[in-house]
């Protein structure tokens, strides 16, 4: 039980760093949130972070059920590629 709490610990942890990372580098999402706070004011910033946290809780889900090794194929990372991401 307690290995169990220490191992989600640990994935959250990991997965905590590895976004916090990706969301301070400055790019082109951090130019959008700058220009659209200016327009539509301060909610801006936490609705960017709820969508980013959505999409790495949705992330985190998929390869949680198993499908780590299909996000991995190249028709996968080809199209995030293309897309951006």
């Amino acid at each position: 039980m307690e290995s169990d709490m220490l191992e989600i610990i640990g994935i959250f942890g990991v997965s905590f760093v590895l976004a916090l990372s990706g969301a301070l580098m400055p790019g082109p999402l951090l130019t959008v949130t700058i220009a659209e706070s200016i327009k539509k004011g301060p909610w801006v910033g936490p609705m960017v972070i709820l969508g980013h946290g959505l999409l790495e809780l949705g992330l985190v889900i998929l390869i949680v059920l198993g499908l780590g090794p299909y996000l991995k194929t190249s028709l996968v990372t080809s199209s995030v590629a293309l897309i951006g991401g």
